[in-house]
């Protein structure tokens, strides 16, 4: 056992267990989600086609990331 070793797995597993809850912070997503489902149901939403699909894809990946946060949280 190297306690040297130890210390730097350590680190980095900290480091990324930092990282991965900034990505999956909850609260935030949740707002964020939030003000993307106001803004898909302004009736001039799909006047520009590009950027409301777009929207509606970060929308997918938040929903996909709150998912995954609730399922971690049934761990």
């Amino acid at each position: 056992f190297d306690i040297t070793t130890f210390k730097k797995d350590l680190s980095v597993l900290t480091k990324r267990l930092s990282k991965a809850q900034t990505v999956f912070d909850e609260k935030a997503l949740n707002a964020k989600q939030k003000d993307l489902e106001i803004l898909t149901a302004q009736s001039d939403f799909w006047n520009d086609r590009e950027s409301a699909q777009k929207q509606m894809k970060v929308l997918d990946e938040i929903r996909e990331q709150l998912s995954q946060v609730k399922n971690w949280k049934k761990l």
